[in-house]
This record gives C-alpha cells, structure tokens and sequence, in this order.
C-alpha cells in the first residue's frame, strides 16, 4: 500500500460507517471521517499477522486521520420527533389501499451536516398494482418547507373517495 488519502478529489471529507459491536450483534452509528488506502495491492498474505489488537490496529494509520472531537466520535444520535402522521384508505376492488403521509423532525443536523432537518415521506400502497408499494421521501430545511411539501402530497393524492384512518 503506498498511502492514505482523508479527502476526495472534490475537496470532500472521505466517510465510512461507524461500527459497534454490543451484545454480541453489530450495529451502525453514523458516518464518520476515515482515511481511504490508494491504490490498495495485495500482494500476499501475511501468515506472520494474527487478528488482535497487536498485529492489526487503528493507531497503524492514526497518523492519516484528524483529531475529533467528542461530538464526532459520539455513535449515539439525538431521538426524531414525529410531527405529523396521517393515514387513508381505500377499498379498491374488494382490496384495501393505504396512503400514509409521515412528517418528522430528525433533531441530528445540528451536529452531523449528512442529516436532514426534517423529512417527509409518502407512502402509497395499492395491491392490484403492478407495484403494489410506492414512496417518495422529500427532505427540508425547515419546518414551514417540509409542511408545505407534506400539504402539497396531500391535495396531489387525497382524493374522492379515501377516508381517513383515526
């Protein structure tokens, strides 16, 4: 391996996946800054290497990666908050059909600029479709964007005939 790179070529952070491994299952955090091998060659396999935190460890490429700080280490996220959640349905042909309109506050782009503020999505299940689920996820900015794209999906897909589930 001849080096390291931590940015992109677009000046971009170069990202991985958090990892933890906790009672006995691995679960991921969120995306973090890792330096990237160029030009990665195996050229053997080193028998003389064992997996411990001896012979294969973080600190052999420490020198490539930004110091953090504990904000960015941190795996765990603040908790979204659902603003708004609403339900109808359909009976079409003797099926049922479901419209759902989730809104949520993702209370994480604060601290990690990968997170939206809000998110809207949109599902629309219908099963004598040929695609039986279809969604569309619009992300915002702020409360007063992702209200107006929330109340947008309703008046474009709520009409005659669907009733709103309590």
């Amino acid at each position: 391996m001849t080096d390291f790179q931590l940015e992109r070529a677009d000046g971009s952070n170069a990202t991985s996946m958090i990892l933890a491994y906790k009672g006995g299952s691995w679960s991921s955090g969120r995306l973090s800054q890792c330096p990237r091998p160029i030009h990665p060659v195996l050229v053997r396999m080193r028998n003389d290497k064992k997996v411990n935190d001896v012979d294969i460890r973080i600190d052999q490429i420490s020198g490539y990666m930004p110091k953090l700080k504990d904000a960015e280490v941190r795996t765990e996220t603040a908790k979204s908050e659902i603003l708004r959640r609403e339900v109808w349905t359909k009976d079409a042909k003797g099926a049922i059909a479901v419209r759902k309109l989730l809104v949520w506050k993702t209370n994480k782009n604060g601290f990690d600029s990968s997170y939206p503020a809000y998110v809207v999505h949109w599902t629309d299940f219908s099963p004598g479709r040929a695609s039986p689920l279809d969604r569309d996820v619009k992300l915002a900015p702020d409360e007063k964007t992702a209200t107006k794209i929330a109340n947008d999906m309703v008046e474009k897909n709520i009409k005659k005939g669907w009733n709103k589930a309590v």
